[in-house]
């Protein structure tokens, strides 16, 4: 999936597969939900270790659609697929934006459980993690 607020794609290497969601500008509430109907829909299709969250195009998500991420589909896709998926988010430039993966990374400690998170700087950097 590609459009303006945001590209996905999976990225094979020698030892896991990783989707990679990058997430740019402003996203709209109304578009919030289906690209991550997208991710969704890509994880059904193939064996995912991990989500690389590309934040560093982000402008702003909006609180009602940063909460539905974690408290929803987080909790959704966490039971479906991998309790123990490993999600990567690279933080973002913007003031604003950094300001969302803060909040992001706040509220999946709450409720990540096994799931281990981390923010970075960089995709080397996640990539990294994800690869431990």
């Amino acid at each position: 999936m590609d459009s303006k607020h945001v590209n996905v794609k999976l990225i094979n290497d020698s030892e896991r597969q990783v989707l990679k969601v990058s997430l740019k500008d402003f996203v709209p509430d109304q578009d919030f939900k289906t690209i991550w109907q997208t991710v969704e829909d890509k994880f059904a299709k193939s064996t995912v270790d991990a989500l690389l969250l590309d934040c560093s195009d982000l402008r702003v998500i909006s609180p009602t659609s940063q909460t539905w991420l974690v408290e929803d589909w987080f909790i959704r896709a966490k039971h479906k697929f991998d309790a123990k998926l490993r999600l990567a988010i690279i933080n973002a430039e913007s003031f604003f934006g950094i300001a969302v993966v803060k909040n992001l990374s706040n509220k999946l400690a709450s409720v990540a459980g096994n799931s281990p998170h981390e923010v970075f700087q960089n995709e080397n950097e996640a990539l990294t993690w994800i690869s431990q």
